[in-house]
């Protein structure tokens, strides 16, 4: 879902401009309305509103804002599932919400990482990093605009990083 949406907007990367996403989604991007309250996605009419806190870090609030996105359209069915949009308003993501870390969180962090760092650009990108059987994943990350804890998630999880180190 995450590579239909950011080729059907013909994001330019990397790193990929999520705020643009939003923007070109017709969303809008605000501070959170409460102190509890890292990220949300809420209805705004016949679009949206992601409340994403500025506190964090430029690569968490990317991050923040893409895996709002992957609620929304996951979660929330926005633009690919109308039943479901019409029966939610809002949602939640902070880290009273977050305890657990339900399915939901996983995929919508899933679709932030498949988002901003697509398998193909990750593989290309990594590839240019590499000395010898190891990765600059400072490299990587920087490359992509992300933290480095999410691209050696990434790398992890599309089976380039082992899960040992």
């Amino acid at each position: 879902m995450a590579d239909r949406v950011r080729d059907a907007l013909k994001l330019e990367g990397p790193p990929y401009d999520v705020e643009l996403a939003v923007k070109l989604l017709n969303g809008t991007i605000v501070a959170p309305t409460d102190w509890l309250t890292e990220a949300l996605v809420r209805k705004n009419g016949e679009s949206f509103i992601i409340e994403a806190t500025k506190a964090a870090s430029s690569e968490r609030q990317r991050f923040s804002i893409a895996h709002e996105l992957g609620h929304l359209f996951l979660h929330m069915g926005y633009l690919v599932d109308i039943d479901t949009w019409n029966s939610i308003n809002e949602y939640r993501d902070s880290p009273m919400y977050r305890r657990g870390h339900s399915e939901e969180e996983f995929e919508a962090n899933e679709f932030a990482a498949a988002f901003l760092m697509p398998e193909s650009d990750f593989r290309k990108v990594a590839e240019e990093h590499k000395v010898g059987c190891s990765y600059r994943t400072t490299d990587i990350a920087q490359k992509f605009g992300v933290s480095m804890p999410a691209a050696q998630n990434r790398g992890k999880w599309i089976g380039l990083f082992d899960w040992n180190s």
